[in-house]
């Protein structure tokens, strides 16, 4: 795949996701280059601070289930 086209998608995908998630584009961002590389990634934060509708949000814009 051409590097513009996945930057114009995984910009796209940023956008969709910070429809629902605001302030959290670096985590948005290291999330998308765990999915693109078939890796991991573990959250680390206080409790409420929407790591779990972080991930659902990214699925749902993926069209994961």
């Amino acid at each position: 795949m051409d590097i513009s086209k996945l930057s114009a998608i995984t910009d796209q995908l940023i956008y969709e996701v910070e429809k629902i998630i605001v302030g959290k584009t670096d985590q948005i961002r290291m999330l998308l280059m765990a999915v693109f590389s078939e890796g991991h990634i573990l959250l680390e934060d206080i409790p409420g601070v929407g790591k779990t509708t972080l991930v659902k949000t990214l699925s749902y814009v993926l069209g994961c289930d």
